[in-house]
């Protein structure tokens, strides 16, 4: 019999589980920070780097959809200004 460590894509699904139901039992409101983002830039190509920013905010809008029922905890992406910048201009 092998052990294979598992892919962390495939624990998504448990940990959001586990995320939820803590968020249930706490009785404050949670706001968590993402921040340093922008060291993704270093290792991979922009148009990679840009696609993974906007996953990001779709994917965090879309949490904090669900998260607002728990005392209104919610997600914060912290971006530089010229990241933003750069987001905001398709062509660049």
């Amino acid at each position: 019999m092998s052990k294979r460590r598992a892919i962390y894509y495939e624990e998504q699904p448990n940990l959001k589980k586990l995320v939820f139901e803590l968020l249930k039992k706490s009785k404050q409101k949670i706001i968590l920070f993402y921040d340093d983002m922008d060291q993704f830039e270093e290792f991979m190509d922009l148009l990679s780097f840009k696609s993974l920013m906007k996953h990001m905010i779709y994917s965090a809008d879309k949490l904090n959809h669900e998260l607002y029922s728990f005392k209104s905890s919610k997600i914060c992406l912290v971006f530089r200004e010229d990241i933003v910048e750069m987001m905001k201009c398709p062509g660049k």
